[in-house]
């Protein structure tokens, strides 16, 4: 069984990983003001830890066209981390069978980059 990992972001914007659900709970108790990622237990294609509300680029192993993928910010829906592709008929899709068949690269994260997510590939 994976170990439940976060990552944090003060207000004043500082990045923190590796807080375990515990020490979450103790900070958020006594008034810390932060806002909570959690570690999906995935690794990109450079072996870079994804967090929820990571940026990432997802790109088709086999094809070399820009075209064949898509820039999505990762979110936790009803119990599972997907990814929003363009394709027209899906709204998310799970992150995990990306990162198992296609290239997944994290590019950035929603609280710093919020730009990243106006590009188009």
């Amino acid at each position: 069984m994976r170990e439940i990992l976060f990552r944090t972001r003060e207000k004043a914007g500082k990045m923190r990983t590796g807080f375990k659900l515990g020490c979450i709970l103790s900070m958020k108790h006594v008034g810390y003001d932060w806002e909570v990622m959690q570690f999906t237990g995935l690794r990109d294609k450079n072996d870079v830890d994804i967090y929820e509300d990571d940026i990432v680029e997802v790109r088709d192993r086999f094809e070399t066209s820009k075209a064949e993928g898509f820039v999505s910010r990762v979110d936790f829906i009803d119990g599972g981390f997907v990814v929003y592709p363009n394709d027209g008929w899906q709204d998310n899709a799970a992150l995990r069978a990306y990162v198992n068949y296609w290239d997944v690269t994290v590019i950035g994260n929603f609280w710093e980059n919020p730009e990243l997510l106006e590009e188009t590939p």
